[in-house]
């Protein structure tokens, strides 16, 4: 059974915000994860370096300096 594009979206959202959990060890495996994408997010900062994120209002992504400043990438 395929689902719809508006199923698809809700899924992801559900995911997204932590509703549903495939199991308990995909749930520590997340944790350790987003746990490690942080401590590697601050140590970019505390060198003064930019961090990649991606701005889902205007679907464009950008680096984001220490001082807050951003600066959106242009695509090809």
């Amino acid at each position: 059974m395929a689902l719809t594009a508006q199923q698809k979206q809700i899924l992801r959202e559900k995911f997204a915000s932590g509703q549903i959990v495939l199991s308990k060890r995909e749930d520590k495996m997340t944790q350790s994860f987003r746990a490690s994408v942080d401590r590697s997010i601050r140590r970019k900062q505390r060198n003064n370096h930019p961090v990649a994120r991606y701005d889902i209002a205007a679907r464009r992504a950008y680096l984001e300096y220490p001082d807050g400043s951003r600066r959106y990438v242009d695509t090809v």
